[in-house]
């Protein structure tokens, strides 16, 4: 059971910010990783790197599994690779922690609200935008892939019960065509997936591997700055 202590995050404010954006690194990286972005391009926004809790050693940290035994040595992407067919508690506690941390950060009632994720990050980062526990301007999602199916169908369908017009808000996803850690098979079956519910959704592929080239990083802060 987790603590509501925030987790470690790396704040970067300006004073014109039209929004905030919350980013979530990949498995195996820390809040360091994606912190780069907030001197890219001339948007204004304020940002929050947040960490993850589940300590690799080093400086990698992961969101979920909480108990690493589940990643098998010999193979461990094999665990990832069956996220789709099996349900994985763990992200929504995962999820449950950025969420406590978010309501923590303090962030101006007035700052839209963007959440990004990396590979895992972005796994959290979905997990979170279907749970509608705290209000979205929109999300990015960079090389992630489909949690179980089942999990993702119903939260997409409930999405639609809850009778809002727009069932979710925009979203950017963007996938290397020869990643060799999440295949693109995940990205355009993540694509598949949420298209139907989203009425403004962009799936950029890109000839590259499991990364955020500059241009796709561009063409995400251009797509939710356009929406403000």
């Amino acid at each position: 059971m987790f603590t509501h202590e925030p987790l470690i995050s790396i704040v970067l404010d300006n004073p014109q910010a039209r929004a905030v954006i919350i980013a979530l690194h990949g498995f195996g990286a820390n809040a360091r990783d994606l912190s780069s972005f907030s001197r890219f391009g001339t948007y204004p926004f304020s940002w929050r790197f947040v960490q993850a809790p589940i300590h690799l050693g080093g400086q990698g940290f992961a969101w979920f599994p909480q108990d690493i035994s589940k990643i098998p040595l010999e193979d461990p992407l094999s665990y990832f690779h069956h996220l789709p067919e099996t349900e994985e508690p763990d992200i929504h506690t995962a999820s449950e922690r950025v969420i406590s941390t978010i309501k923590q950060l303090r962030i101006p009632e007035n700052l839209p609200i963007i959440l990004a994720g990396f590979s895992q990050g972005a796994m959290v980062t979905l997990d979170i935008l279907l749970r509608k526990q705290i209000p979205l301007h929109s999300a990015i999602l960079f090389s992630g892939m489909p949690f179980h199916i089942p999990t993702l169908t119903k939260l997409l369908e409930q999405s639609v019960e809850s009778g809002s017009p727009t069932p979710l808000p925009p979203i950017f996803q963007s996938h290397g065509v020869a990643d060799p850690i999440l295949p693109i098979s995940y990205g355009t079956q993540l694509s598949n997936h949420l298209k139907s519910y989203c009425l403004d959704y962009d799936y950029q592929t890109f000839q590259g591997y499991h990364e955020i080239p500059d241009y796709i990083l561009n063409r995400a802060l251009e797509f939710v700055w356009e929406r403000l």
